[in-house]
């Protein structure tokens, strides 16, 4: 019996012992577990981190969220007017460039560097004095802006053409191509005389090229307005075997008797027939003429008249305004073939928005035109 009661007694301790290292060993997980939650809530450490980009002046950039480790996109570069864009940087000091393919482990800012100058070429030269950009813009090469340029008789005489009657503001003779880069190009109000160009490209196999790589067509060639017209005048002015390819920047404000617009010359001189113009892009509007206020195909005399082009690709030509006809474009001693494009809202007494006289020849090979004022 006394052996049944110690051996009952020992058996319950043991029983209860049991449920105490049971009860204590589960405190211990619920202990250990609550540790390892406090420690992993501790860990405040960001996965992810801002790269920041100042532009210095220029314009906004987004910043960019970046994983640990990983590495930032390049954005599209900033602009920044009267200055041209060399490059991100690493320091404010701006003496290390910034390697995009660098992990980003911290919060980062990179910094835009900028030359002060209003036009380069090749990219790699720039210049704050224009007539010293165009004397260095030579054949097979891009001039490209980054400020406005207003040409007076003064800057003519250094960059194309400037007299008692006449002001050229740019003279092409040889292969070249101008990116507008969303600037302006202009004729100063006080150099106004009775011949009028922004550009006067010439010369057999000349081709310019002409672009504006903002995308916004906000690059203009504008400011003809000759004191009395003595039907020369117009912001683009192509002969004599010259060609211009236009894919962007605006050709607008500018007032002359024929082509205040374009003018393509069907004049020939030896061998050469008259020029060419190819519009793939871009946007001639708003000028003001007799005929032909937006592009005049053709040559206004009689004398040596032979044959100029003009192809329409791609582009808008709108609200150009004739006292004759044709406002947005007259063909005369000339070809025009469409096959692309928009012509739109033109104003003008005879058939508003495309003429041809006798001698010109018209061919639109898609119904691509809306034109809700005038007739054809």
């Amino acid at each position: 019996m006394k052996n049944f009661l110690r051996d009952s007694i020992t058996a319950t301790k043991a029983i209860g012992f049991g449920k105490m290292i049971v009860a204590i060993a589960a405190l211990f997980v619920v202990f250990g577990f609550a540790s390892c939650q406090t420690e992993s809530d501790d860990d405040d450490s960001p996965t992810s981190y801002t790269v920041t980009f100042n532009t210095n002046g220029g314009t906004a950039v987004e910043s960019q969220s970046v994983d640990y480790g990983s590495t930032a996109s390049e954005p599209d570069a900033p602009t920044k007017d009267g200055s041209a864009f060399l490059g991100w940087y690493s320091d404010s000091a701006l003496t290390a460039e910034f390697d995009f393919t660098t992990p980003i482990i911290a919060n980062t800012t990179v910094y835009a560097k900028w030359i002060e100058c209003i036009a380069s070429v090749e990219g790699s030269n720039y210049y704050t004095d224009f007539a010293e950009a165009v004397s260095a813009w030579t054949e097979n090469t891009t001039l490209v802006l980054f400020s406005d340029i207003e040409i007076d008789e003064t800057m003519a005489s250094k960059t194309g053409q400037g007299g008692d009657t006449s002001i050229i503001a740019i003279m092409v003779s040889v292969t070249k191509t101008l990116d507008l880069n969303g600037h302006t190009i202009s004729l100063a109000p006080a150099a106004h005389k009775s011949q009028e160009r922004v550009f006067s490209v010439h010369n057999a196999n000349t081709v310019l090229t002409l672009k504006d790589s903002s995308g916004t067509n906000a690059g203009k060639l504008t400011g003809v307005n000759p004191v009395s017209d003595n039907g020369w005048s117009g912001a683009l002015y192509i002969n004599n075997g010259a060609s211009v390819s236009m894919y962007g920047g605006t050709i607008t404000g500018n007032t002359a008797t024929n082509g205040a617009g374009v003018w393509i010359d069907g004049r020939t001189k030896s061998s050469s027939n008259g020029g060419t113009f190819n519009m793939y892009g871009g946007v001639i509007a708003n000028n003001t003429g007799t005929k032909g206020a937006g592009v005049y195909v053709g040559c206004q005399l009689n004398e040596s008249a032979g044959t100029a082009h003009f192809n329409m690709y791609g582009g808008t030509i709108t609200n150009n305004t004739a006292t004759d006809a044709g406002s947005n474009v007259y063909v005369d001693h000339g070809i025009m073939t469409m096959t692309g494009g928009t012509i739109i809202n033109s104003t003008a007494t005879n058939p508003a928005g495309i003429s041809a006289s006798s001698s010109g020849t018209l061919t639109i090979k898609e119904k691509l035109m809306m034109e809700p004022t005038g007739t054809y």
